[in-house]
């Protein structure tokens, strides 16, 4: 057995409830796109399963060229890849409401909380923006790598921009209609010009580590890890090597990540975010990432896709982390702030 690594047998505990902060829609649009009827049902959903996942935040569109399918419509793409989850999953299957979470957690079929990995798909328009909340998007992130109308993404860090007049109301909309807010990807000034705009509702980052332990662009420092902490938010610690050590990467360095946020902020303010790439299909060439997106996707071992996630629980507990918290980064922690932050099902009807 490689170092690091422990076996899914090891452990028969099982957190009481999982949410996996952050999914991509790339495995649907690929699937799809090859003649597959219902990659949901027959792929994603027996996966999410299988790691004992109850709610996963899943991206329908974004800034990437991926979201889009390829083509530069991205609200066009965005609604059409809502209204075929929708088919797929079943219109059951996502949540908009808290109440919905309580729906969701007597069932056997794992809910959706549908995303945006990028605010292109509005378009610089608040109509769109409001459009897409109606449809049901109820988590954000203002941007992604690169600039967009809302504001700088994090390979834009040098230009010290945060976020745009659109983007400042775009944060307004979002707050008042229940929206989570989520700063992964963001640019340190677009970071702080959220919090700053954002004082209504805990702010997150869905799928991010520590730049202490790792110095990655992508990483946050220990001051913006507290900052979101003293606002009620959370910190998703993130799976993909690239954020975590590197090439080689292990469960063990994941958690190091975990340690050391735990360590700084308390178990309250850290998370599962992941972001498993393994399923995704190909990527566009010219997609701006932070690996080559033609190379086999990355993987750290032992964990590179949510059914391993059993390996992480072993590890977690065997380091030294109780099976409360344990049950708080897995799902409670998030499932505070999305009963924070979603719109009570009154509220909704309204």
């Amino acid at each position: 057995m490689e170092e690091g690594i422990t076996t899914v047998s090891a452990t028969t505990y099982t957190p009481s409830t999982i949410i996996e902060g952050h999914r991509d829609c790339y495995e649907q649009l690929y699937r799809r796109s090859i003649g597959e009827d219902n990659p949901i049902s027959d792929r994603l959903i027996p996966r999410l399963q299988q790691g004992g996942v109850s709610v996963t935040v899943y991206s329908v569109g974004g800034d990437s060229i991926a979201h889009s399918n390829s083509r530069e419509r991205p609200f066009l793409a965005t609604a059409e890849n809502i209204m075929e989850l929708k088919a797929l999953a079943g219109r059951s299957s996502i949540i908009t409401t808290a109440a919905d979470l309580d729906r969701i957690a007597g069932s056997d079929t794992p809910g959706f909380v549908m995303h945006l990995e990028g605010g292109k798909p509005f378009e610089g328009s608040m109509g769109a923006a409001e459009t897409l909340v109606e449809l049901g998007v109820r988590s954000v992130q203002p941007t992604w790598n690169l600039r967009n109308e809302l504001g700088d993404g994090v390979r834009e860090a040098d230009t010290d921009g945060g976020l745009t007049r659109f983007g400042r109301d775009v944060v307004a909309l979002l707050q008042r209609n229940g929206v989570v807010i989520d700063l992964a990807h963001a640019s340190e000034a677009t970071f702080w010009d959220v919090l700053k705009h954002a004082p209504q509702r805990p702010v997150i980052v869905s799928h991010c580590n520590a730049r202490t332990v790792y110095d990655h662009p992508r990483n946050l420092t220990d001051q913006q890890i507290t900052a979101i902490a003293e606002q009620g938010g959370t910190v998703g610690v993130h799976a993909l090597p690239t954020f975590v050590k590197g090439e080689g990467s292990t469960v063990s360095d994941v958690i190091a990540h975990v340690r050391h946020m735990v360590d700084l902020v308390g178990v309250e303010g850290v998370a599962l975010g992941l972001d498993f790439v393994k399923s995704d299909g190909p990527r566009p060439a010219r997609e701006p990432l932070f690996h080559d997106p033609l190379a086999p996707p990355p993987e750290t071992t032992g964990l590179g896709e949510i059914d391993e996630l059993a390996n992480l629980t072993a590890e977690m507990l065997s380091s030294g982390f109780t099976e409360a918290e344990v049950d708080q980064i897995y799902g409670q922690n998030t499932l505070r702030i999305l009963r924070q932050t979603l719109p009570s099902g009154e509220e909704a009807k309204a």
